[in-house]
């Protein structure tokens, strides 16, 4: 349910507000929710997050977090985990839009200079095959 709410969050940031393809995304939507959910199921997820535990915690740790859920403040953790989770996305993502600029100038410097590399070496081996060493 957590991860439904944040994905149709995130749908709603970049889904076109025109009605033609309001409608299209909504169907694309629909069925990639649908898949998300079948896979994503939790029939298919239990096994490994039990292992995970189980590999994290002790039997007393765990009987400690269960415990801890069943109280008044572990209730309200369980309600506000999906506003959390929507409030630490969207300062991952801001943070995300002003790394962008600077990863893309660095991808272009590397580029720029794989090519200059690249074109240093063509002209080394043109001049070696023609005799000019």
């Amino acid at each position: 349910e957590i991860i439904k709410q944040m994905q149709e969050s995130q749908l709603k940031q970049i889904t076109p507000h025109d009605k033609f393809s309001s409608e299209k995304t909504r169907t694309m939507t629909n069925k990639i929710m649908d898949a998300i959910s079948k896979e994503m199921s939790w029939d298919k997820l239990k096994d490994g997050y039990i292992k995970i535990y189980a590999d994290t915690f002790t039997e007393e740790e765990l009987k400690g977090i269960t415990s801890f859920y069943k109280t008044p403040v572990g209730q309200k953790f369980i309600t506000k985990t999906p506003e959390l989770m929507q409030k630490s996305m969207e300062v991952s993502q801001k943070q995300m839009r002003e790394l962008m600029p600077k990863l893309q100038e660095i991808t272009k410097e590397m580029t720029e200079t794989l090519k200059e590399k690249e074109e240093h070496n063509q002209g080394f081996l043109s001049e070696k095959q023609t005799g000019k060493e």
